[in-house]
Formats: C-alpha cells, structure tokens, sequence
C-alpha cells in the first residue's frame, strides 16, 4: 500500500451543538461515531514524542481545559491552527489539501479544541503550538486515536 496515505477519517456522526468533551480522569476511552476510540492517559513527567501521528502528547499543566473534540464541519471556515515548530499558522482546508485528504473526509474529521477554542490537534495530520512537552513538563496528557477495529 501506499504509506502516505492519509488515515481514514473518523466518521463523526455526532451533532454540531455536541461536541465530546474530554474527562479530567487519568485514563479514558471515549467511544467515537464510526467505531473509532479516543485513548486518554494523564501521567507523571515527560514520556518524550508520541510514537504514531495519531497520537499527540501534550503538558498538561500548561493547556486550557476541558478540552474537546468537535467534526471539522462545524467549525467557522477560515479555522487555523498554529503548528507545533512551524512558522505561523495554517488554515485546516491548506492542511488536508496538503495531505491530500479526500474532500468527503474532511468535514467528519475531528478537531482538538481547547477551553479558548484554539485548534490544538487534527489528529493524524497536524499537532499545534499549545503545551508542548519539554523539560518543564511535570504531567503530560496522552491522546491516541484507535481505528475501528476490523
């Protein structure tokens, strides 16, 4: 197979007015639309980079919680996210046309939110600035999207 392919996006069946916010527990497994699973793990220190790009790793004593997942398709247009090392912010359309997500992908995607509404993570795709991890890092919150199983 082709390993640049992008991951399946998950389908999001949920209601625009209702998004998933995430639980303050040290571990969750949030059920998703579409079969997918949203791994939660709060832990002590600094577990360094996450192994996979669905997964993303933040510090989370310096992130504005709750946070919470929301559809790309209910998100104003020109939503941008700020990301992680790189120059400036990009808009998440110039993100999936960059990855080459197929255009019926992309408004099920999911979209990590925080308390402020900035973008912080689309995952598989782009993580942003917000809490990185580093050598202040004293608690990290782990976030691993799980395909359906097949």
């Amino acid at each position: 197979g082709d390993s640049a392919a992008p991951p399946p996006a998950p389908q999001f069946g949920m209601d625009a007015s209702d998004p998933i916010t995430l639980p303050a527990a040290a571990e969750a497994r949030l059920p998703l639309p579409g079969g997918w699973t949203l791994i939660l793990t709060r832990r002590e220190g600094n577990p360094g980079p996450p192994a996979a790009a669905s997964a993303a790793v933040f510090d989370a004593d310096a992130l504005a919680e709750p946070l919470c997942l929301r559809p790309v398709w209910t998100l104003h247009p020109g939503m941008r996210i700020r990301l992680l090392g790189g120059p400036g912010s990009r808009l998440l359309s110039d993100i999936f046309i960059d990855r080459k997500v197929p255009q019926r992908w992309r408004g099920g995607w999911p979209l990590l939110l925080d308390a402020e509404d900035r973008a912080l993570w689309l995952p598989g795709l782009a993580r942003g600035e917000q809490a990185p991890v580093g050598p202040q890092t004293k608690r990290c919150l782990c976030l691993d999207l799980e395909p359906p199983a097949a």
